[in-house]
C-alpha cells in the first residue's frame, strides 16, 4: 500500500493572522528591547550596554548564590568569605562568561502544597 504525503494548504487569512502576529511580536521586542545603558544582570558584573560591541566583551561575574551566615558574607561559587558588607558588594567575579542583559526569571524550586476537604 502506498501513501502519498498529505498535503497542507493554509488560506489567505491564515498567512494575514500568522503576518499579524509576527508584527506583533516584532513591536513587542523592540518595546522591550535593550537599551544603552542597560546593566548586566549576572552577580557582580559591572558592566553596561552599550551596543552590540558590549557583547564581544567578557562577564567577569559569580555563578554561585550570595550566602549570609553568621556574620559572614560570600558567594556560593568561590567561598571567599568576607565580614564587610561593603567588601563583599566589591567582591569580583569568579567566572568568565557572556553578559546577561535581560532578566530571565529563574524558578529553582516550586513547593506545591495540599489541601484536602473533608466533608
Amino acid at each position: 500500500m502506498h501513501q502519498s504525503p498529505v498535503r497542507i494548504e493554509t488560506t489567505s487569512a491564515a498567512h494575514a493572522a500568522i503576518q499579524r502576529w509576527r508584527d506583533q511580536q516584532a513591536g513587542k521586542a523592540k518595546d522591550e528591547g535593550l537599551r544603552i545603558g542597560a546593566p548586566c544582570k549576572n552577580n557582580a558584573c559591572d558592566k553596561s550596554y552599550s551596543g552590540p560591541e558590549s557583547d564581544e566583551t567578557p562577564c567577569i561575574h559569580h555563578p554561585g548564590q550570595a550566602v549570609f551566615h553568621e556574620g559572614m558574607k560570600y558567594w556560593s561559587c568561590c567561598q571567599k568569605k568576607t565580614s564587610n558588607f561593603n567588601a563583599f558588594l566589591q567582591q569580583g567575579g569568579c567566572s568568565k562568561g557572556k553578559h546577561q542583559w535581560s532578566a530571565n526569571e529563574k524558578v529553582d524550586h516550586v513547593r506545591v502544597i495540599g489541601f484536602r476537604l473533608t466533608g
